[in-house]
């Protein structure tokens, strides 16, 4: 898989409904775009803790795209402490063609603006 725009850090705030995008996920060797993966991502802390409210979020494939995926998740109950020291960790897989995926990006939770 190649990541071609990674972002350095995403920003996700407290009691916010969130969106996470992948764009034009493609198999690394030939270049093809991966329509047809089953994503989950999972928001970590510092301490390896999964965050209450961003387990196993579900990507789901838009439709009619090259590679792009689409997951929401957060709501009042999202209340992660305020600061930086979390991942998400996006883990998959495709059967055709056979393919792993596991990205890990850094966050860092603010506080909700009003």
């Amino acid at each position: 898989m190649t990541i071609m725009a990674t972002p350095l850090k995403l920003i996700f705030f407290q009691g916010n409904t969130q969106v996470i995008t992948i764009l034009g996920l493609q198999d690394s060797i030939t270049g093809a775009f991966l329509n047809s993966a089953t994503l989950l991502a999972t928001l970590i802390d510092e301490y390896n803790n999964q965050v209450v409210g961003c387990i196993g979020v579900s990507l789901a494939y838009v439709v009619g795209s090259s590679g792009n995926y689409q997951g929401v998740f957060g709501d009042a109950s999202f209340i992660p402490d305020v600061g930086t020291g979390y991942t998400l960790v996006i883990t998959g897989s495709q059967t055709s063609p056979a393919v792993s995926i596991r990205l890990e990006l850094l966050v860092e939770v603010k506080a909700r603006q009003f």
